[in-house]
């Protein structure tokens, strides 16, 4: 909208891990904005990655969730894509086995499922999106983003 923008707050990370690349991506939908740390070092390993929700309320962001993939497998430089669709939140990852799904009851997110390929190669999702009941996962060679081949958009429905 026209008229003068003012900054409203600032969105860290209560501890700050360093070199987590933590904002590399972003996802807003209403009151509730997640935020990517695809670099963060965590207990799933070196760069394993994060995503973590902040939500306004009373006009103030506060933390919600820090979102991590339940298993090592699935967690490398999670976070490096981020949709949101309502309660959902679908978390991508540039290797491993695919991106993960998170919804939201009651302020708790869990990980209902990490979408795979039928052919369970290992490639990667680390272009998602989602509306709908629909997600789409951009599926990858297995290898660094920026020298990642696009193989195909992979559709996934409820």
């Amino acid at each position: 909208r026209a008229g003068t923008w003012r900054q409203q707050a600032e969105l860290a990370p209560r501890d700050r891990p360093a070199n987590a690349s933590f904002g590399a991506q972003v996802a807003m939908q209403n009151e509730t904005i997640i935020v990517g740390a695809p670099t963060e070092t965590n207990t799933l390993g070196t760069n394993a990655g994060a995503a973590y929700v902040f939500v306004r309320r009373n006009g103030r962001w506060r933390r919600q969730a820090g979102l991590r993939p339940t298993t090592r497998a699935t967690a490398h430089r999670f976070g490096s894509d981020i949709t949101l669709d309502g309660d959902v939140a679908l978390i991508g990852t540039t290797t491993g086995g695919g991106p993960s799904m998170f919804v939201r009851t009651d302020d708790q997110w869990v990980q209902v499922s990490t979408l795979r390929p039928d052919d369970s190669a290992p490639e990667t999702g680390a272009v998602v999106a989602i509306d709908e009941g629909r997600a789409l996962v951009g599926v990858t060679e297995d290898a660094p983003l920026s020298e990642a081949t696009e193989r195909s958009v992979e559709v996934f429905e409820l």
